[in-house]
């Protein structure tokens, strides 16, 4: 038996361990040898992002852009993510906490991490990149490739190429001008859209030059490489938040971005092909986690601070974590998947 042909194995398992690393941050221990592992989770959640969507826009595109698909691609996105936050958000405000007054509707524009600040729903700062760019990148290609991108193919790559090097160069320039610290660099939406650019340049190569990318980028030199750079990276940055000022230094606050996210770009096309596709008991437990892993992501920051506890710790790990994975299944299959299954009957005239 085979799992749906849509779905990878190798994907769905990646996703799976950026949400345990985002999960381990936050109940057991936020840094492993001075990385910030759930930080490193979402780096991880970005380039995935890019490289699905990515490939979503690239086939819609292909023959041309008209207002129709634009607004048929906006409004399946928004559709997949907005509902569950905005849920969420709601009942944050209405029972826990309703200090931020009119301001909570920065947050639903996703406006925060520029304006007022992540303390009301801090995991909220990725979903601010995300919707940022999933509203921009149709945009540009837009006005760029109005009649398609199947006759300009390499133009389009080019101008992925070129727009990650203008973000690149624009943070590099802000940081030399502002001295802003990491931590003002790391959620600021216009200096981290590279980082999901990354994944939609890897998903339009295996589109446009399906020959490039099985036979030059899916192999395992690559993918060494890729976790070679990858491990590097990660090192030299937990070194960094251990021994130096990581607020100081230029080059975790500029290429550092765009380098991690390239290296794990690199291993795509492996991890993508290169994972069996039966079903049996691993695989089913990788696909369900990355199904919901959207609901963990949201739903843990409160699951960890209003679950009942014992006082023991191993029970409460269990506890806390069963009753997770039990809302967030149910999150999945009540809210998530009844919406996604509402947009297939949506009719866009434009």
């Amino acid at each position: 038996m085979i799992l749906l042909k849509e779905r990878s194995v190798g994907l769905d398992l990646v996703r799976s361990i950026a949400i345990l690393l985002v999960l381990f941050s936050h109940s057991v221990m936020q840094t492993v040898s001075g990385v910030p592992i759930g930080m490193i989770g979402v780096e991880i959640f970005f380039v995935l992002s890019g490289f699905l969507i990515g490939q979503i826009l690239v086939k819609d595109f292909m023959n041309g852009i008209t207002l129709k698909g634009l607004f048929r691609f906006w409004i399946r996105r928004w559709m997949r993510t907005l509902p569950i936050y905005y849920i969420i958000i709601l009942l944050k405000f209405i029972i826990i906490d309703s200090s931020l007054g009119g301001k909570i509707f920065v947050y639903f524009f996703f406006l925060q991490n520029n304006f007022i600040g992540i303390d009301f729903y801090p995991v909220s700062w990725s979903l601010v990149i995300e919707e940022w760019f999933y509203l921009l990148l149709p945009i540009g290609i837009l006005i760029f490739f109005k009649k398609g991108i199947s006759d300009r193919k390499e133009k389009f790559i080019v101008f992925l190429v070129a727009c990650i090097i203008v973000i690149n160069i624009a943070r590099f320039l802000w940081v030399l001008y502002s001295n802003r610290s990491f931590g003002g660099i790391f959620a600021n939406v216009p200096f981290r859209l590279d980082s999901l650019l990354t994944g939609v340049l890897a998903a339009a190569v295996k589109i446009i030059f399906p020959s490039v990318y099985k036979n030059r980028w899916q192999n395992k030199y690559t993918l060494m490489s890729g976790l070679f750079l990858f491990i590097i990276l990660v090192s030299a940055f937990g070194y960094s938040c251990m021994h130096l000022n990581v607020n100081s230094l230029l080059w975790t606050r500029t290429v550092w971005f765009f380098l991690i996210s390239f290296s794990f770009a690199l291993m795509i096309p492996y991890i993508d092909y290169s994972f069996t596709r039966k079903v049996n008991f691993l695989t089913k437990a990788i696909t369900w986690v990355s199904l919901i892993s959207y609901s963990l992501y949201l739903l843990h920051p409160f699951i960890y601070q209003y679950a009942p506890r014992t006082g023991n710790l191993i029970i409460d790990f269990i506890i806390v974590h069963t009753l997770l994975f039990v809302v967030c299944t149910l999150s999945y299959r009540y809210i998530e998947k009844p919406v996604m299954n509402l947009r297939e009957k949506i009719k866009i005239c434009a």
